[in-house]
């Protein structure tokens, strides 16, 4: 399998200048150009923190992704690269998995699998592929405190727990801790090649959870880059028990809750190359 590369990029000094992308090998798994990055057996950064691919050396809040969310949209997703590729380039992000079976989630350095029934697994990094998924090292730049009513007032709110400049026109990722009353999803897989990704959520199945105490995983991406990335706030969530995980789609908190927020001021996609690729076609 080979793949391509894009780069988005903002201007920065060169004092934050650094690695942007060590590309995938679709083959053999190597992070090309990566630092060394091994299992730790530790309990991880954070609170709930398992341990994991740890990395300290990858650049702070750089987002790797493999494929792009029109790809995902237009259903391929058959093949993919590998789990370990991906958590090579960071320990904190999102993604799904073949044929859009489960919702991903990474946090402190371990993927997390949530399936329609309601599981949560952690599949070998080394046997397990992805179709899309987008990781980061996360260092957060603001942290605060607050009440969320629901998930517009986080949206409205989130540049304001953001202290060190102005998230207008700019990708961040946030982390959010706390104790929570949600509605999550899990879609179930393809029935076909190339179905949809709109026909495989409509099959979706959705849990209500309330007073479940946990961690919300988060990009946000601005609307020049909706092809690449679902535009707006996508968040998933995984409890403080690893039990419950899910893509969010409404939510409260319980009282305040921690936010952390970095600004991301470099994207690197992976754009897969195989026939399912090339074939399908974007809206």
């Amino acid at each position: 399998m080979k793949l391509s590369l894009v780069v988005l990029t903002a201007l920065v000094s060169s004092a934050a200048a650094g690695p942007i992308a060590r590309g995938y090998d679709g083959k053999n798994g190597t992070a090309h150009g990566a630092n060394t990055t091994t299992y730790g057996g530790g309990k991880g950064s954070g609170k709930g923190g398992r341990g994991g691919w740890r990395n300290t050396t990858i650049p702070a809040n750089e987002i790797t992704q493999y494929s792009h969310i029109a790809a995902l949209s237009a259903g391929v997703a058959t093949n993919g690269t590998l789990l370990s590729n991906v958590l090579q380039h960071g320990d904190f992000g999102l993604g799904t998995w073949q044929r859009i079976d489960g919702e991903m989630v990474v946090l402190d350095g371990v993927a997390y699998r949530a399936t329609a029934d309601g599981k949560v697994a952690v599949p070998n990094p080394n046997t397990t592929q992805t179709p899309f998924a987008a990781v980061t090292r996360f260092v957060p730049e603001s942290h605060g405190t607050g009440a969320i009513a629901n998930f517009s007032d986080f949206t409205a709110r989130l540049p304001s727990w953001y202290t060190k400049g102005n998230l207008t026109n700019h990708f961040a990722s946030y982390r959010l801790d706390g104790v929570w009353n949600l509605r999550i999803r899990a879609p179930g897989g393809q029935n076909a090649t190339l179905e949809p990704i709109a026909a495989v959520v409509a099959r979706q199945t959705e849990f209500n959870h309330t007073n479940i105490s946990g961690t919300m995983v988060g990009f946000r991406t601005p609307k020049y880059a909706a092809e690449i990335n679902a535009a707006g706030d996508h968040l998933h969530f995984v409890s403080d028990d690893r039990t419950v995980a899910g893509h969010v789609l409404e939510f409260a908190s319980v009282g305040n809750v921690t936010i952390q927020v970095a600004k991301v001021l470099r994207y690197a996609v992976e754009v897969p190359i195989f026939d399912e690729y090339e074939e399908a076609v974007f809206a």
